[in-house]
């Protein structure tokens, strides 16, 4: 759903989803044992039987004056495996099922704010400034559920002058230095 109001100053949308995905395909890295003897890491490709994924994004933006937008969204995503046969986890903890554990790479919880800033200088010339601060739950590294990367946030800056033909942006990006792990 979306709706334009106040003078289409401010913009709301909002969806809902559920997908319930066969044979999601998930990428993890196998020991081997290559054509010398020697042992090796490899990435494989395997199936996970049945997953289940449910949520909602909800975001907005309001022009608070002609020369200011703030913006802000969330979302909020519920993927668990709801039939799939891990050997890892068999080996792990002596049962093969994944059942209910969270997808890997997939936050339940994101977030996103940004003040987006634009001032007439002169006749096509701006000064420019934005900010924007994203949030991200913590996501689990494979189908075991066995290692986090821990939540994140993190703040990127901008600012600087823009005409119709050119511009000069200083930016700084992980304001914070937030060091959580990517995948």
């Amino acid at each position: 759903a979306k709706a334009a109001l106040l003078d289409r100053r401010l913009n709301v949308e909002a969806a809902a989803f559920y997908i319930d995905w066969t044979n999601q395909q998930l990428t993890r890295t196998e020991r081997v044992t290559n054509v010398t003897g020697a042992g090796q890491n490899v990435a494989v490709i395997v199936n996970a039987g049945q997953t289940e994924v449910k949520g909602i994004e909800l975001q907005g933006s309001f022009r608070l004056i002609p020369a200011l937008t703030l913006s802000a969204s969330y979302g909020l995503s519920d993927a668990k495996f709801v039939r799939y046969e891990d050997s890892r986890q068999l080996t792990l903890t002596g049962n093969a099922s994944v059942k209910g554990n969270r997808t890997p790479r997939a936050p339940q919880h994101t977030a996103s704010f940004t003040a987006d800033a634009r001032f007439p200088v002169d006749d096509g010339l701006d000064v420019v400034a934005r900010g924007d601060v994203f949030y991200q739950s913590t996501r689990f590294a494979q189908a075991e559920n066995q290692t986090e990367t821990g939540p994140s946030t993190k703040l990127n800056l901008r600012a600087g002058v823009r005409a119709p033909d050119w511009s000069i942006i200083a930016f700084v990006n992980n304001v914070t230095d937030d060091r959580t792990a990517v995948d």
